[in-house]
C-alpha cells in the first residue's frame, strides 16, 4: 500500500500533505504489525531506533487515536525531539538514558513527565546525561 493511503486508512484525510515530510526524512516508515488483528500488514509508524532500549529496532504506530499527540509533541519539543517524545508519551515511558545527550536540554523536563525514572541496567546502561554525544574527529590539515 502506498504512504498516502496508509495515511489516509490509518489516520484520516487531511493529514497526508503534514506528514508527508516526516516520511521523507525518515521518521515515519511503513511498519508491518503481525501481532494485532485488526492492522494486520503495514501501519504508519513513528521511528525509535534505540530510544526506550539499547540496540533495538523500534516503531510506534501512528493512528487516528494518537496523531494530535504526535502534532503536539512536535509543537513542544520542536521537529528534532517532537517525534521521540510523541512516542514516550504513547507509552508512557521515559527514553534511555542515553538519549537525553541527544535531545535540547529544555525538552528533558518534557520526556520526564512521561513516566518514572528508568533504573539503569540492561537495556538502559546509562542515566540521562550520562553518555555524551560522540563529537566527529577533525582531522589535521
Amino acid at each position: 500500500m502506498k504512504k498516502r493511503a496508509l495515511v489516509e486508512k490509518f489516520i484520516g484525510p487531511g493529514h497526508w500533505e503534514k506528514l508527508k515530510p516526516y516520511f521523507k526524512n525518515h521518521v515515519l516508515f511503513k511498519g508491518s504489525n503481525w501481532d494485532n488483528e485488526k492492522y494486520i500488514g503495514q501501519i504508519p509508524c513513528v521511528n525509535c531506533n534505540d530510544t526506550f532500549a539499547w540496540g533495538c529496532a523500534d516503531g510506534e504506530e501512528l493512528t487516528k487515536d494518537n496523531i494530535e499527540i504526535f502534532y503536539q509533541s512536535i509543537e513542544d519539543a520542536g521537529e528534532k525531539d517532537g517525534p521521540d517524545l510523541f512516542c514516550a508519551r504513547v507509552r508512557e515511558m521515559r527514553p534511555q538514558g542515553a538519549c537525553y545527550g541527544y535531545y535540547d536540554e529544555k525538552n528533558w523536563p518534557l520526556f520526564n513527565a512521561c513516566g518514572p525514572e528508568r533504573e539503569t541496567g540492561f537495556g538502559n546502561p546509562y542515566a540521562p546525561g550520562e553518555y555524551q554525544r560522540p563529537t566527529p574527529k577533525v582531522e589535521d590539515e
